[in-house]
């Protein structure tokens, strides 16, 4: 096999005074003959590639006996209906339950016609508040723009014709079922609309208009941002945050709806110079605001609707020094209103009841064990139940049910799973340990190991993050048990730039200290080899998204520390990312090649103008979809072609492609053949094997590799 010759052109940029060379600009552009061919050679050789790792079948086995065969999402209360989403590994789409407590009634919604079609996938569903309606959110070819179904909430039934595309936002019911607020764009539905010249907009049910007839009733006072919407249960406020950009901070807009819902009269609560604030309703009548306004690790205040004066905030929950505020949900307590609070501590999670309203100590809810509580949900007009689904690195999400009536969290019995289908999961010990960063920061990460006591050295994977303020969590992972279950080590460095320490961690690791995020990064890998838990041969970096771009900037900044890098939807070209994709909208995070100073860092920390030749990089597997909105395939492309210029052997720089999947959007069948892909590359160039055994894992459509 031999590397394509991509034309490579003369092309350099003076940028504020650096010489910027982008020789593969060309392939930027998708429908450039020259692009069409690369590409067609490029899945082409990935094919050949692909047959010369060993064990994929084997990956594919374990990979499918550690994944659990059907899980289900806390339950959303609407009225006296429950409505569960379950997922079932083997079926492409969710399955919608819906629980009558009052009658004692159960069915089930098909979600398979609005979901038709070989990718696409169920984004989620709203009930109205009364439960006898639903919009169900659809995306199609790894869009991030979805198409809205009104159904009918008994029989599945569409009620009108659906609405989209439209922006992937959760609309609003209104009481009554008869129409919804939802985010959509000025004028009709279009399909790669500026995402963020956005509208919110109020749909009547029934009332025969389409989206372009939809009142407009928010975007003016506060335009080009996300907008996020939440209603209160009874229909007289309407809250509405708005987030310019990928950054933490957002405004807060509050409307009376007593008049008229078409016509809200609005005020703002907090501007985008404040921090992060969301909104939730009580059943007493107040506004509850989880914010890290004035408190980095996060608190909760109380306003009243009527009074927004910052004076009248009143600090119900305060902050932990030392522990993250996740997310809370009120409930009714036999002593009065209370506040369930989840956090997290260095990247744990933790549960306790507040009381919001008296000067008593926070009661502990004990947890399963130091893992990942997520989801957390509650009736919101009220009452003393809360669901939340429980993981970690050797326990399958389960859904647990909280009861303030006898303070304990129980797991939930009533998802059906076929007999012995549990997962059969090895065993598996992780700890917490930490490491010095080049400046002697204290850095967190998780390490498992399949003995009791790291011993080394054996292959490593090492993943990591480090952005937007996304914590890594100790989550249940088929991959991590494949990986440790074959005799390997797996690491995740909690590095700065995510959130696993509050703002002043993610601060740390954005803008032009990005580059601290790459050196953390690196520093995990020197400690896990001076510890003599792995080597260089044997060490990979895996990420993706913001980590694919982490672990391409280490690779190319350190390549003598690794063997292997499974880079997936990555950002690589740091000096045109805010060019391509949605990438104008990351610049709170990564800065602007616009700006002297921030070009400066990142020539720095871009993989793509790093790249050497005559270097010996490890082995890079390139993944991503075709379709991608957030990023465009140009990254991938890009720096393909550079790192084979700089004469990387075939079998060590290439990029696997899936047609119509976006930015990580994948069918289970999908994601389960690029988990056994990812397994097979890893395990090649560090040594290590799985047990023999498994069957050959089918090629299926959702993977093949066409060309343009």
């Amino acid at each position: 096999m031999k590397h394509t010759s991509a034309p490579r052109e003369a092309l350099v940029e003076n940028l504020h005074g650096h010489g910027v060379a982008d020789p593969y600009r060309w392939l930027e552009d998708d429908e450039d003959a020259r692009t069409r061919a690369f590409v067609r050679e490029q899945d082409a050789m990935f094919r050949a590639v692909r047959e010369t790792w060993p064990g994929r079948g084997e990956w594919w086995r374990a990979l499918t006996a550690y994944t659990r065969p059907r899980s289900a999402a806390p339950p959303l209360i609407r009225g006296t209906r429950r409505f569960t989403l379950t997922h079932t590994h083997a079926a492409p789409h969710p399955r919608l339950s819906v629980a009558d407590t009052a009658t004692g009634t159960h069915h089930t919604v098909n979600l398979g016609a609005p979901a038709s079609g070989e990718h696409t996938v169920v984004r989620g569903v709203r009930p109205s508040w009364e439960g006898d309606r639903l919009v169900c959110m659809v995306s199609t070819g790894g869009s991030d723009q979805v198409t809205l179904h009104i159904l009918d909430a008994t029989t599945g039934e569409p009620l009108e014709p659906a609405l989209g595309p439209l922006p992937a936002a959760w609309p609003a019911w209104l009481p009554g079922g008869a129409g919804f607020y939802y985010v959509g764009y000025p004028g009709p539905p279009r399909a790669q609309a500026d995402a963020t010249d956005l509208r919110v907009r109020l749909h009547h049910v029934g009332g025969g208009a389409g989206a372009a007839d939809d009142p407009v009733v928010f975007g003016d006072l506060d335009p080009g941002g996300y907008y996020g919407l939440t209603i209160e249960p009874a229909g007289h406020w309407l809250a509405v945050t708005v987030s310019r950009g990928a950054t933490s901070r957002n405004a807060l807009w509050l409307a009376s709806l007593h008049t008229d819902p078409a016509a809200p009269r609005w005020r703002r609560v907090t501007d985008h110079t404040v921090g992060a604030v969301a909104p939730k309703f009580g059943t007493d009548g107040r506004l509850y605001l989880l914010t890290d306004h004035g408190a980095p690790r996060g608190r909760v205040c109380a306003v009243h609707p009527a009074d927004l004066r910052p004076e009248t905030w009143r600090e119900v929950v305060p902050e932990d020094p030392e522990a993250v505020l996740d997310d809370c949900v009120l409930l009714d307590t036999p002593s009065g209103p209370g506040a369930l609070v989840l956090r997290t501590r260095h990247g744990v999670s933790e549960l306790a009841l507040h009381d919001p309203f008296r000067a008593r100590r926070p009661a502990p809810v004990r947890l399963p064990g130091a893992g990942l509580a997520s989801s957390l949900r509650a009736d919101p007009r009220g009452g003393s139940e809360a669901w939340l689904l429980y993981s970690d690195f050797g326990t399958p999400a389960g859904l647990h049910r909280y009861d303030t009536r006898t303070g304990r969290l129980t797991r939930c019995r009533d998802v059906p799973r076929p007999r012995g289908s549990a997962p059969a999961v090895p065993p598996v010990h992780s700890r917490l340990v930490e490491y010095p960063a080049a400046d002697g920061t204290t850095v967190r990460m998780f390490l498992l190991t399949p003995g009791r006591e790291p011993a080394g050295p054996r292959p490593t994977v090492l993943s990591g993050y480090g952005g937007f303020g996304v914590p890594l969590r100790p989550v249940y992972s088929p991959v991590v048990l494949a990986w440790v279950a074959a005799g390997g080590h797996y690491a995740l460095a909690c590095v700065r730039g995510g959130g696993e320490e509050g703002r002043a961690w993610h601060e740390a690791g954005r803008g032009r200290r990005k580059k601290t995020a790459v050196e953390d990064f690196t520093a995990a890998a020197d400690w896990l080899v001076r510890r003599g838990l792995t080597e260089p041969g044997m060490l990979a970096a895996a990420g993706a998204s913001h980590g694919g771009f982490l672990v391409a900037a280490a690779a190319t900044r350190r390549p003598d520390l690794f063997a292997a890098v499974l880079c997936a939807d990555p950002l690589l070209d740091m000096v045109r990312y805010q060019r391509l994709g949605i990438g104008a909208t990351w610049t709170d995070e990564f800065g602007s090649a616009d700006d002297p100073v921030d070009l400066a860092c990142l020539l720095e920390i871009s993989p793509y103008h790093q790249v050497r030749e005559g270097t010996d990089y490890p082995a890079i597997l390139f993944s991503g979809g075709t379709d991608d909105p957030r990023l465009g395939a140009a990254h991938v492309r890009k720096m393909c072609a550079a790192l084979q210029h700089a004469g990387a052997p075939p079998s060590r720089a290439v990029m696997r492609r899936e047609p119509g999947v976006g930015h990580g959007a994948r069918s289970p069948q999908a994601t389960l053949a690029l988990n056994a892909d990812a397994l097979a590359f890893l395990g090649t160039h560090t040594g290590l094997r799985p047990r023999p055994g498994g069957g050959a894992p089918p090629d299926g459509r959702s993977t093949r590799h066409g060309g343009g």
